[in-house]
C-alpha cells in the first residue's frame, strides 16, 4: 500500500478514531517499541495507519500486514567510522536533520488533506505535528546527552521547544525510582511529559537449563558491521552454542558456520521470542528498546554501547550502576570477559509495569473521540 491510498480505503472511515503512527529510522528500536502502542490502539478500535521507511517499514509491515502502510523517508544520518568523531559528524549533518524535520512536517500537512487523521503518534519524528490533529511524541531522550555538557545545555531549550509543538510527550519509562533511562527522562521536565511505563513487543520467557548465547546485532553502520567482525572471531574461538541475529530486515538469510554458530539475518517478534526461550545470556547494543525488551523477558545480558553514541554509553553506565546489567566497550571486546561479567550480575531485578501504557492510551483515545464527536467529524 502506498501514499496514494484514500481515507475510505485505509479502513479509517466513519466514526473510528483515525491515528497515524510513525517511528524514526535511527535503528530498529524505534519501530519495535511502537508495536505495543499499535496493538493497544487497534484493540481500542482505532483505524491505524503506519508511516515508515527502509528497515523500519519492513519490520512494521511484517508485524501488522493488515494495516495500511505509507512511505515516509527517514533522516538517513551517516555515522562515523570512529566513535570519537560522532559529535562533529552530527554537527556537520545538522542541516540535513533540520531539512528532514521540515520535510516530514510538510509531508504530514499534505497527507492530512487526503487521510484526515484525528491523531498522530510520532516516535522521535519532530516534524509530525499538525494543528488539526491530536499529536503526541514518544521519546525517552527529554534531557538529551551529546557527550558535552555545554552542547547539552544549549540544545535542551531547543529540544523542549520542539517537544511543546506536541500536546503530550510520552516517555516509555517508570515515573520514579527504579527506572531504566535515568537522567535522560527524569528530573526537571516539560509540564506535558507523561511517563507511560516501558514498552516491549515481547513476553516473559523462562530461562532454559542448557547454556546458549544469543547475540543481537543492531544499530547504524558501520558500527554494526564492525561489531559483527569482532564477534565472528570471538565465537570461532569460544566453542559455545550460539545464535547471532545480524539485524538486517528484509532478508531471510540463515547459515551455520564451521564452529556450529547459527547466523540469522533477521527474525520477527515471534522468532525472537523463540530464540530467547533458548538463550541463557544475551549480548546486545544498549539501545533503549533493547534494554526494555531484555528487562521484560528477564534475561541476563551484557551490553556493548555503540561507539560514539553518548545516549547508549550513558544508558550502559546507568544500568550497570543500578545493578541491572554489565557492559563492555566495543574496542577490545572479549567474549570471555563478557561471560565473567554476566555471572556477577545474576541478582533479582525490580518489577517494571509493561502494561502501564494501556490506561493512558485508553484515556487519550477516549478524549480524542470526545473531541472528534464534538467537532461533528464523523461519517
Amino acid at each position: 500500500m502506498n501514499g496514494t491510498m484514500g481515507s475510505q480505503r485505509d479502513g479509517c472511515s466513519g466514526d473510528r478514531l483515525r491515528v497515524l503512527v510513525s517511528p524514526l529510522d535511527w535503528g530498529l528500536g524505534h519501530a519495535t517499541r511502537v508495536v505495543p502502542l499499535v496493538r493497544t490502539l487497534t484493540a481500542l478500535g482505532c483505524g491505524v495507519t503506519l508511516a515508515a521507511s527502509d528497515a523500519s517499514r519492513v519490520l512494521l509491515a511484517a508485524e501488522f500486514p493488515q494495516l495500511p502502510m505509507l512511505d515516509l523517508p527517514g533522516y538517513r544520518i551517516r555515522y562515523p567510522q570512529k566513535g570519537g568523531h560522532f559529535f562533529g559528524k552530527m554537527v556537520l549533518q545538522l542541516p540535513r536533520i533540520l531539512y528532514a524535520v521540515v520535510r516530514e512536517h510538510l509531508w504530514l500537512r499534505a497527507a492530512m488533506r487526503e487521510h484526515r487523521w484525528d491523531a498522530v503518534v510520532s516516535d522521535n519524528r519532530y516534524g509530525l505535528f499538525h494543528p488539526r490533529a491530536r499529536c503526541v511524541i514518544l521519546t525517552h531522550q527529554v534531557r538529551i546527552r551529546t557527550g558535552w555538557r555545554v552542547s547539552d545545555r544549549l540544545l535542551r531549550p531547543l529540544l523542549w521547544w520542539v517537544l511543546r509543538r506536541f500536546e503530550a510527550c510520552w516517555v516509555p519509562d517508570m515515573p520514579g525510582v527504579p527506572n531504566l533511562a535515568g537522567a535522560l527522562c527524569h528530573g526537571r521536565m516539560p509540564e506535558h511529559v507523561r511517563h507511560i511505563g516501558p514498552l516491549s513487543r515481547l513476553e516473559v520467557v523462562p530461562l532454559p537449563q542448557a547454556p546458549c548465547l544469543l547475540i543481537l546485532l543492531s544499530g547504524p553502520e558501520p558500527q554494526r558491521t564492525l561489531l559483527e567482525g569482532i564477534l565472528r572471531g570471538e565465537l570461532a574461538d569460544a566453542g559455545l552454542p550460539a545464535v547471532v541475529v545480524r539485524g538486517l530486515p528484509g532478508t531471510g538469510g540463515r547459515m551455520v558456520d564451521g564452529s556450529g554458530v547459527e547466523w540469522l539475518d533477521h527474525v520477527d517478534a515471534a522468532g525472537l521470542q523463540d530464540l530467547l526461550a533458548r538463550a541463557t545470556l544475551v549480548v546486545a547494543r544498549s539501545g533503549y528498546s533493547t534494554v526494555m525488551d531484555l528487562v521484560r523477558t528477564g534475561h541476563p545480558a551484557v551490553f556493548v554501547p555503540t561507539p560514539g553514541q553518548p545516549e547508549q554509553g550513558y544508558l550502559a553506565c546507568h544500568l550497570s550502576e543500578s545493578g541491572l546489567f554489565p557492559y563492555l566497550a566495543q574496542e577490545g571486546f572479549r567474549l570471555a570477559a563478557a561471560l565473567r561479567l554476566a555471572g556477577a550480575f545474576r541478582g533479582s531485578r525490580p518489577a517494571f509495569d509493561y502494561g502501564m501504557h494501556r490506561a493512558l492510551v485508553g484515556a487519550w483515545v477516549e478524549d480524542c473521540g470526545v473531541a472528534k464527536r464534538g467537532r461533528g467529524d464523523v461519517g
